[in-house]
């Protein structure tokens, strides 16, 4: 096992932006604690568990509004997985590895008939 802490997930309906941009913008309330104990601001390299165990390199970003925002890589993840805006719901995990201490993520997508965003109260 890899895993030693780990953030409660955050799950997202993927928009269009999500899938087109360079990046990715989730809430990141339930990984502050992580990032606070990491020391890390600003622009970090981390490794990225996708849905079939493979790992991706992907740079994430802490702002001012408390989001997490994945960078650098991101489009690349969203190509190998297919990812398709509307239709697919994006969990990611963040979890500090037991060897390295490092800050890495996981993301498990899911994907369901969804043509339209649904409502926030429901994502």
């Amino acid at each position: 096992m890899l895993i030693e802490q780990c953030s409660r997930p955050v799950q997202k309906q993927l928009t269009t932006n999500d899938v087109k941009q360079t990046n990715l913008a989730v809430s990141g309330k339930k990984f502050q604690q992580l990032l606070d104990e990491s020391g890390k601001k600003k622009e970090t390299r981390a490794s990225v568990y996708g849905p079939d165990g493979k790992v991706h390199e992907i740079w994430f970003s802490d702002n001012e509004e408390r989001s997490l925002e994945l960078t650098i890589g991101w489009r690349k993840f969203v190509v190998d997985y297919g990812l398709k805006e509307c239709c697919d719901f994006v969990k990611v995990w963040m979890f500090r590895h037991r060897d390295t201490q490092n800050i890495c993520l996981a993301i498990d997508a899911t994907r369901f008939s969804f043509t339209k965003q649904v409502s926030k109260r429901i994502s």
